[in-house]
């Protein structure tokens, strides 16, 4: 989306003299005004993937009191050259301005500031509509597709619903929530691809919605796992689409009925696409990396499709198709006051509908007033609005939101087509580019260093900290369920998406995904089924940052710190280990972290109970236990344990492991913490 302002910068080392522009360049659109306060007179970048938004600069003309001239004689110690596109009213305003401080003798040291200020009013009062419209043209990442076509082979849910509810959300269905976590887009630089997350966020609930109505033979754990689509694959592959330089849900919905698209853990998001050269080979589909031998295709893998796809609009026809079908896409004209917003719902009364953004909706309500609103998902994060959500006014196309909306509808009941990729792409000359990054960190005097993602032993410097009775001391662990998974408690999953640790690139980070993991599903408990799940990049001490739109609104984009957000603390952590202590810490306060012994064998897992006697097994690896299990057949007891390597390993992400011996040892050393779910701090404790 745009940016908070067109901004003005201080730079004291731009130079006086810079060169006009190659007229032949294709640039990014700018607003920048050159001046001693300002650092703002870039060099226009080209954008050399497409020219389909790239307005070009406009010199100031021939004649022009600001052609070729130093400000010396007109705002201050700089070249005069006003960088603006799309406004020809724009460019008449600010040389407007600059003749009044031509028109009087020239003193810098007493007038620079007030003539700079000047200036700046003019861009400041640019700003004030709808962030100008030429920041409108640089950071629109809704374009829309001229020649628009669907897939529709069905009636449409408005031909045939009626007595629609009063309040209706996706997030709260019979005390069931459908939706998927929430994304930020700006992270880890801008990239203009609210189109993708508003695509796919939508398509992923729809997913959850579609198993549930149609389980088939699956079990209620498959039905309920949570699947998050890589919008990455887009961004990369939606050639229709201008990549982080904006898009279409419509033209995002053609190319997954057309060719399908994999869940997150095939391809993380980057933010960057096609546009600033990204390829899409089948390692840009899904990927795997190896510590020794690099990044390569994976060739097996889930992919989903639609069956159809097309429009909706007006208030009637929006809450039908997500009433009978799930969140839609809808597109909106972000104003300062959406920009802005912390909670409560938004009302526009500037009459702006001039789409740049896209959003999912899913579902809508009347507050104590009466007050008719939607409710809609934006792809900012969670510190924006409420918790990355929003209310906005309903029944009069607030910010356009009911004129422009697409839907996607799940193929195969929401159940996933296995693709294995062809061998086109030999992985072997994509793990040489890629393998020497991981060698730089590899010990030579120990080969098995590769797997060594986890300490051999869990050591808290400062010890434990127990401030309650430990679970096994007030559970009796013969009274315990013969079976207990997280996944499905009372046909409720309560535990968070699946990750894997190993892309964009091999990172040996199974202890912070281990970990994070864990805490998530407990705070998930904690909050009945809800939950914003904590990063693994806390952990990793990255910091938080968000991005918005530089001059080039992609990478790398300008980061700033974000004051406000919310992190969440533990007030109790500690060690354990054994079977029956094990289980009473899970069944009573949630998953834990184990560490284990990973082998080959482990690694080419492909389900099943596994067992494997290791003599000596030393943890070098981190993964969380939601639960246990019996196995009548075969009178087999096994824990239940997530790992980190992509849901296209073992059980979707997951595995089952023999209880009590003959497990990699992963009963021998545990942790656990005790997250306070409100993000709040604990108490100070001696």
């Amino acid at each position: 989306m745009g940016a908070h302002e067109s901004r003005i910068k201080e730079d004291d080392h731009t130079k006086l003299n810079q060169e006009q522009d190659n007229d032949n360049r294709q640039p990014v659109v700018q607003v920048r005004v050159s001046a001693d306060l300002v650092k703002s007179l870039k060099e226009p970048q080209q954008n050399a993937a497409s020219n389909t938004h790239a307005a070009t600069i406009r010199e100031a003309p021939e004649g022009s009191i600001l052609a070729g001239k130093s400000v010396h004689n007109v705002i201050g110690r700089f070249k005069a050259r006003i960088c603006i596109q799309g406004s020809e009213d724009a460019y008449k305003r600010v040389e407007a301005e600059a003749k009044k401080s031509t028109a009087k003798p020239v003193d810098l040291k007493k007038q620079e500031a007030e003539e700079l200020q000047r200036v700046k009013q003019v861009v400041d009062e640019l700003n004030q509509k709808h962030y100008s419209e030429v920041d409108a043209l640089v950071n629109k990442c809704h374009q829309r597709h001229p020649n628009r076509t669907g897939v529709v082979t069905s009636p449409l849910p408005h031909q045939y619903v009626t007595d629609l509810p009063k309040n209706f959300d996706w997030r709260n269905v019979n005390g069931t929530n459908y939706v998927t976590v929430s994304r930020n887009q700006h992270v880890p630089h801008y990239c203009g691809s609210c189109w993708a997350f508003a695509a796919t966020s939508s398509l992923s609930d729809r997913l959850r919605i579609y198993r549930e109505r149609n389980p088939g033979k699956h079990s209620r754990v498959e039905v309920t796992r949570e699947i998050n689509i890589s919008p990455q694959v887009l961004l990369n592959c939606e050639l229709e689409s201008q990549g982080c330089h904006g898009g279409d849900g419509l033209s995002a919905y053609r190319y997954i009925h057309d060719h399908g698209i994999p869940e997150e853990g095939c391809q993380r998001y980057l933010a960057t696409g096609h546009d600033v050269g990204n390829t899409c080979t089948p390692i840009d589909i899904c990927r795997n990396c190896d510590p020794s031998k690099g990044c390569f295709p994976q060739k097996t893998f889930d992919k989903y499709f639609v069956s159809e796809f097309g429009e909706v609009k007006g208030e009637n026809e929006l809450k039908a198709e997500i009433f009978a079908r799930g969140p839609i896409v809808c597109g909106v004209a972000v104003s300062k006051e959406f920009l802005d917003y912390s909670g409560g719902i938004i009302d526009d009364k500037t009459g702006a509908t001039d789409i740049d953004h896209d959003i999912s909706i899913v579902g809508w309500g009347e507050d104590e007033h009466g007050t008719p609103y939607w409710v809609g998902r934006n792809s900012w994060g969670t510190y924006w609005g409420e918790d990355g959500w929003f209310r906005l006014r309903r029944g009069n196309n607030n910010l356009g939101v009911e004129s422009d909306c697409q839907f996607g509808v799940p193929a195969n009941d929401g159940w996933p087509s296995v693709t294995p990729e062809s061998d086109s792409e030999s992985s072997e000359s994509v793990a040489m580019v890629h393998a020497p990054v991981w060698s730089a960190f590899k010990s030579p005097a120990d080969a098995d260093s590769t797997r060594m993602c986890r300490a051999a032993a869990v050591h808290f410097p400062k010890g434990e900290k127990i401030l309650t009775a430990l679970p096994h001391e007030t559970l009796d662990a013969s009274a315990l369920p013969k079976a207990w998974d997280w996944r499905d408690i009372n046909g409720v999953n309560y535990v968070t998406w699946d990750k894997n640790q190993h892309i964009p690139q091999y990172c040996g980070s199974c202890w912070a995904q281990g970990t994070t993991s864990a805490l998530s599903d407990r705070i998930s408990i904690m909050r009945n089924g809800t939950t914003n799940q904590p990063s693994s990049s806390i952990l990793f001490s990255w910091g938080h940052a968000a991005c918005w739109p530089s001059n080039s609104s992609f990478t790398p984009g300008e980061c700033r710190v974000v004051p406000t957000f919310t992190s969440y603390y533990v007030s109790e952590y500690g060690h354990v280990r054994g079977a029956d202590h094990i289980k009473a810490e899970i069944y009573k306060r949630g998953p834990v972290g184990c560490g284990m012994h990973v082998t080959d064998k482990f690694e080419a897992y492909a389900g099943g109970i596994y067992s494997e006697n290791v003599l000596f097994p030393i943890p070098n690896h981190e993964i969380s236990v939601a639960g246990w299990g019996f196995d009548e057949e075969t009178q087999t007891e096994y824990w239940i344990g997530r790992n980190s390597w992509g849901t296209y390993w073992g059980e979707n992400g997951w595995f089952r492991i023999q209880m009590h011996h003959h497990n990699l040892g992963i009963e021998n050393d545990c942790d656990w913490g005790v997250p306070i779910p409100d993000g709040s701090k604990p108490p100070l404790t001696n």
